[in-house]
């Protein structure tokens, strides 16, 4: 398994590239918010992003799980606020 953290404002990003069949990988991703006492939450998890697609490196997928991710913290957390 591949992983990659990053930090970006408020939110802490999990991504993964998980091996599967045939040489390819599949895109995990997991954003956790930071609260003022410091404290990590869970606030979004996709466990299969690209809806079944395989990529043919893990880089590929990493960046991927990233830029979704990204997405999320710029666009979807404004909706849920």
């Amino acid at each position: 398994m591949f992983s990659r953290e990053l930090d970006t404002g408020d939110h802490r990003v999990y991504a993964v590239a998980l091996p599967r069949a045939g040489g390819q990988y599949g895109a995990a991703v997991v954003v956790m918010r930071r609260l003022r006492d410091r404290r990590l939450v869970e606030v979004f998890r996709e466990l299969d992003l690209g809806q079944g697609y395989r990529w043919s490196t893990p880089d590929e997928a990493l960046r991927f799980a990233l830029q979704q991710a990204l997405d999320w913290v710029i666009c979807g957390s404004a909706l849920r606020a």
